[in-house]
């Protein structure tokens, strides 16, 4: 069972008992809007001939009102004060509807009138400061009601009502402690009720956020996975469709100068059996002439001319031949250029494939396969070419 917030203390009653503020609260202003008729007129007005001792009655539920709905920590420590001074118990305490004499004073407002009830009221607070009233008939009328529940009713049927709602009040005072007690154990079970839920669906708001997070991670994975790949996919496509052409250019290339190689081939074995027979004949020719001269000629001059004439079809046949082999040979090296950069393009294809290439072997793939193409004749190293022009320039040097 919890501990009570409020206890009202009824002399030769029960207690009155508030399990919360909330009810405290509720009870206060119910006992305020049931005891205003002290200080109020028939329209409700203020009045103003209220007695000082009705006044501090106004103000102290006043004071009361305010300090009830302030729910702070001070404002329950000012409520505590305000208890001690003002309800039963203290010396100027308020009657409540609950106490014998705040049920004497509402029963005389109810039976004989209201200003009867306030002189009631103010004289069961003080009942010795009203000797110079005594004169008023209604003052005496209400002071002689409040100190003879009788005059209202015969004496034995004053006091048997009264006990037995004295007594019936007692039990309706447990009644409603008990309703209090039983409302709180409901507001407290619902709060813990409220408590339990709040966390249970914290705890499925956080799992069901635990697990949709890891779906959407999973499907942000994997959907960067599939982008991947299909990019990568992609990239290896287009390099393949890139470099496809490129096989089939560098293939035809090298069947072309192949072609061209073998034709230049046959031209320079050609050309050599051609350059031996005409070197040949004209040895021939030039021993003949010499042959053929008479006894006693000079043949100095036909020596020199004939020499001259056999060192410039030879250094001519010589240069020509050299000319046609270095055509030969640059067919010969650029079918074999072209040929290595359709095997090397067909190997990046098969190497890239599968995406596992290195980035630098890739770079020194791609540079080696689009590095720039020779063409023309294609120079070789060897000794510089023999002609006549080259030994007379030396000659004229010396």
């Amino acid at each position: 069972m919890s501990e009570p917030f409020f206890t009202v203390n009824l002399s030769g009653q029960d207690p009155l008992i508030f399990m919360s503020r909330q009810q405290f609260s509720r009870w206060f202003h119910e006992e305020h809007a049931l005891w205003n008729w002290l200080w109020l007129d028939e329209a409700g007005e203020y009045l103003q001939s209220t007695p000082p001792e009705l006044r501090t009655i106004y103000k102290a539920f006043s004071g009361g009102g305010t300090i009830v709905d302030d729910m702070s920590e001070q404002g329950l420590a000012s409520l505590r004060t305000w208890q001690n001074n003002h309800l039963p118990g203290s010396e100027t305490n308020l009657f409540v509807s609950a106490s014998a004499r705040g049920r004497r004073v509402l029963s005389i407002k109810e039976r004989v009138g209201i200003a009867e009830a306030r002189i009631a009221y103010r004289y069961l607070r003080s009942p010795g400061e009203w000797q110079q009233f005594m004169a008023d008939p209604t003052t005496l009328r209400g002071m002689l009601l409040a100190a003879d529940p009788g005059a209202i009713e015969p004496t034995g049927l004053i006091q048997q009502l009264e006990q037995e709602r004295t007594n019936y009040r007692s039990a309706i005072t447990r009644m409603e402690n008990r309703v209090r007690e039983l409302e709180q154990q409901k507001r407290d079970r619902e709060a813990s009720r409220a408590r339990r839920v709040r966390g249970v669906v914290h705890r499925l708001r956080r799992a069901a956020q635990s697990k949709s997070d890891a779906i959407i991670d999973h499907f942000a994975t994997t959907s960067q996975a599939a982008i991947a790949r299909i990019t990568e996919t992609e990239d290896r496509f287009r390099t393949q469709m890139e470099l496809a052409a490129p096989v089939d250019y560098w293939k035809a290339k090298s069947a072309d100068h192949g072609a061209a190689e073998r034709l230049l081939l046959k031209v320079t074995v050609g050309y050599f059996l051609a350059a031996a027979i005409i070197i040949g004949g004209a040895g021939y020719l030039a021993a003949t002439i010499i042959l053929s001269l008479e006894a006693g000629v000079d043949r100095t001059p036909v020596y020199l001319i004939t020499s001259g004439a056999l060192l410039a079809i030879t250094t001519l046949v010589f240069w020509i031949g050299r000319l046609v082999v270095k055509l030969w040979l640059s067919e010969h090296h650029l079918r074999v250029d072209a040929k290595e950069r359709a095997i090397m393009t067909q190997a990046y294809l098969a190497m890239n494939e599968n995406g596992n290439m290195a980035e630098t072997d890739r770079a020194i793939m791609l540079a080696s396969i689009f590095r720039p193409a020779p063409d023309g004749v294609v120079k070789e190293e060897g000794p510089q070419d023999i002609g006549l022009q080259a030994i007379l320039s030396r000659l004229l040097v010396k």
